[in-house]
């Protein structure tokens, strides 16, 4: 009987004797590779987020760095050590654990934490002069977009204080699958997201219209790669040019129209109104005409918060589009047609994210207009899905306003980059350069005589707006006619007479 007893013990010995004696030397051979790092780490966060990212470093031929502390708030974990590495302090003590140790990085190992904690996070980094990594947000890694150990830069989107958008995804699909859905300006930051966001939802075609080539070439490869079975129509095409449109909409019957396309740099179209008022305008008009004459079944115009109390030609026309759109609701049968207001988006073609990067990258300085300038940001994929989720909860004839947070002063926004890049703030200068032609200090989503109601979700809201006045196609009329060497004195007189509450630096 022995026998059995001893060779037990002997398999014991020899099966779990040689995983130990492996584990044991991986453990060594991690120590050492660690040891001989030439980048010294510490960790923000000692909790299971930290603990799985140490362990890959440790075990992982790609990492480059010595772990040397762990920081964590958790007052139960100082003076303690994980795998054998010390908590020295909590956040606050960031600087003087970084100082004691030499470290050259720092990875935030915090997948929960919240817009708050990152800023405060990067706020007491500021002054220690190097570079910050971040793990995934936790929604990437449940959805399996993104590993645990997937370190990133942290981005401005990082630090906007938004929650997660939950969408009602049953009204979604109900609105795009196996629909034959049409985006127009399709390759600019907007219509590429919502592209995106759409092909997730299976529609049964996906329409892109572009005038740009390129951006349409790029889209349709980035979709072909992520969406291998989406069906997607490309083709080139100006919303100004009815024909070209007519011939689309003839051919592949939309039912579901996201109108994007439109001119939206304001100093830009300051020195442009013409053709500001002949895409934002009768573009707009162009796409409403023909969505009601094919009976498409939602059409969802993108504006944006200029719109409102304009001071600027571009931000007037987008409100004399939101009129058209209103006017074509009142006399249409089958088609419901909606507007969806929002502010600034971050990493956009035209945004001030790509610009600040750029002169980061040159050394600075950072061109600010105004100390006090002050804007409401959502990052793009947010925008786009609010978007989509407010068209598919619309009745008809609406003006949705999306919910954008607490305003941003755009020189701290600058500072916060700068601190990404792992610089301090003193490093590089910001440069007030003044507010440009037909520019607000502080936007506005509703106008005065505007009240908002709620809607079924919680970060979508509906403007209670004025009714198209009835001389509106006599005003359209005189836009129509307008001479291509009109001065800006005269657009903007004739532009007053149908949105009175534009205030322009002309008049």
């Amino acid at each position: 009987p022995s026998v059995f007893f001893i060779d037990l013990l002997f398999l014991i010995v020899c099966l779990g004797g040689s995983r130990f004696a492996y584990r044991i030397w991986r453990d060594q051979y991690g120590r050492m590779k660690l040891a001989d790092a030439k980048n010294n780490i510490i960790i923000v966060g000692a909790g299971d987020g930290g603990e799985k990212l140490f362990r890959e470093i440790k075990n992982s031929a790609s990492f480059d760095v010595n772990v040397l502390a762990f920081v964590d708030d958790d007052l139960g974990k100082r003076s303690k050590s994980l795998h054998g590495v010390p908590v020295m302090g909590g956040i606050a003590d960031i600087p003087q654990v970084v100082k004691k140790v030499k470290a050259t990085g720092i990875f935030i190992a915090i997948p929960s934490a919240t817009s708050k904690e990152f800023r405060r996070i990067i706020e007491v980094c500021a002054d220690t002069n190097i570079k910050i990594k971040t793990l995934p947000k936790m929604k990437d890694i449940l959805d399996r977009s993104a590993g645990i150990t997937e370190l990133r830069q942290v981005k401005p989107e990082d630090l906007l204080g938004r929650k997660e958008v939950k969408l009602d995804e049953k009204n979604l699909a109900s609105m795009i699958n196996n629909k034959i859905v049409a985006v127009t300006g399709a390759g600019g930051s907007i219509g590429s997201e919502l592209c995106r966001q759409i092909a997730k939802f299976k529609p049964k075609e996906l329409v892109l219209i572009e005038i740009t080539e390129f951006n349409l070439y790029k889209l349709e490869q980035g979709l072909q790669e992520e969406f291998p079975n989406l069906h997607i129509i490309t083709l080139i095409g100006d919303v100004r040019k009815e024909k070209r449109i007519d011939e689309i909409f003839q051919k592949y019957k939309p039912e579901v129209v996201l109108h994007a396309a439109a001119y939206k740099h304001v100093p830009m179209m300051e020195k442009n109104p013409l053709e500001a008022i002949n895409t934002n305008i009768f573009g707009t008009e162009v796409v409403c005409k023909l969505s009601n004459k094919y009976d498409v079944e939602r059409f969802v115009l993108v504006s944006t918060d200029k719109a409102v109390n304009p001071t600027n030609v571009m931000g007037t026309t987008k409100r004399v589009a939101e009129l058209i759109v209103q006017s074509f609701q009142d006399k249409s049968i089958k088609t419901k047609f909606m507007i969806v207001r929002f502010g600034n988006v971050l990493g956009s073609s035209g945004s001030v994210i790509p610009l600040f990067k750029r002169q980061i990258k040159k050394g600075g300085p950072l061109t600010v207009t105004h100390p006090e300038i002050t804007r409401y940001f959502m990052s793009i994929p947010e925008a786009a899905q609010l978007v989509i989720q407010a068209g598919s909860i619309g009745k008809g004839g609406e003006i949705f306003v999306l919910e954008m947070g607490e305003p941003f002063k755009i020189v701290d926004l600058a500072k916060q980059m700068i601190t990404l890049a792992g610089l301090k703030t003193d490093d590089i200068k910001i440069k007030f350069t003044g507010l440009r032609p037909g520019e607000k200090l502080y936007e506005e989503l509703l106008a005065d005589q505007e009240s908002t109601l709620p809607t079924c979700h919680e970060k979508v809201r509906i403007a209670k707006a004025r009714p198209v006045f009835e001389s509106f196609p006599e005003f359209l009329n005189k836009l129509q006619s307008l001479d291509e060497d009109a001065n800006m004195h005269e657009v903007v007189k004739i532009l007053k007479t149908g949105v009175p509450e534009f205030k322009h630096e002309s008049f």
